[in-house]
C-alpha cells in the first residue's frame, strides 16, 4: 500500500511538473485545453445567463473572424468585439473570460518571439469552444447534446 501511494505521488508529480525544454517557463497548455476551458466556462455562464446567448453568438463569430488572422494581440481582438453592439453584459463577462486563455497564451508566447502560428491555433481553439458551447443545445437532454457535437458519446450520468 505504501508502495502504490508512492507511485501515485510520483506520478502526479511528473505530470504537474511536466513542461517544454524550447520555451522557459512556457505555460504547458495545448489548444484542445483551452477550448475545453472556454466551452466548459461558456457553457456555465449561458446557462446562468440564457439572455446572453445572442451576444455570445455575435462575439463568436467576431473572434473566429479574428483567428483567421495573423498576428492577433487580445487587445486587437478586444477591440474588434468591442465594437460589436449587440452585447448585453452577461455576455461580456462571458467573453471576456473565454479570452482570458488566449491572453495567458499570448502574454507567454508572444514576447518570445515564437509565430503567428502556435499564437492562432489558440485563438482558434477559442473560437472553437465557444462555437461547441453555443451548439450544444443548453436546453436539451445530456444524450441530444452529445449528438449535436459532432456524435461525441458523453460517459455516464447520474440522472
Amino acid at each position: 500500500m505504501k508502495t502504490m501511494k508512492m507511485f501515485v505521488a510520483l506520478i502526479c508529480a511528473s505530470i504537474l511538473l511536466m513542461g517544454c525544454k524550447t520555451q522557459p517557463g512556457a505555460v504547458n497548455i495545448g489548444p484542445p485545453l483551452v477550448r475545453m476551458g472556454v466551452y466548459t466556462g461558456a457553457t456555465y455562464g449561458m446557462i446562468k445567463y440564457p439572455q446572453a446567448i445572442p451576444g455570445v453568438r455575435g462575439a463568436a463569430a467576431i473572434v473566429c473572424a479574428q483567428a483567421a488572422g495573423t498576428n492577433v494581440s487580445p487587445a486587437e481582438v478586444v477591440q474588434a468585439v468591442q465594437a460589436y453592439t449587440e452585447l448585453t453584459p452577461e455576455s461580456k463577462i462571458i467573453i471576456n473570460g473565454a479570452l482570458q486563455f488566449y491572453t495567458l497564451l499570448w502574454n507567454t508566447y508572444a514576447p518570445t518571439g515564437t509565430n503567428s502560428v502556435l499564437l492562432g491555433q489558440y485563438l482558434t481553439a477559442t473560437c472553437d469552444g465557444l462555437n461547441d458551447a453555443l451548439v450544444t443545445g443548453l436546453d436539451l437532454p445530456p444524450m441530444e447534446k452529445a449528438r449535436r457535437m459532432n456524435g461525441a458519446a458523453l460517459w455516464p450520468q447520474v440522472q
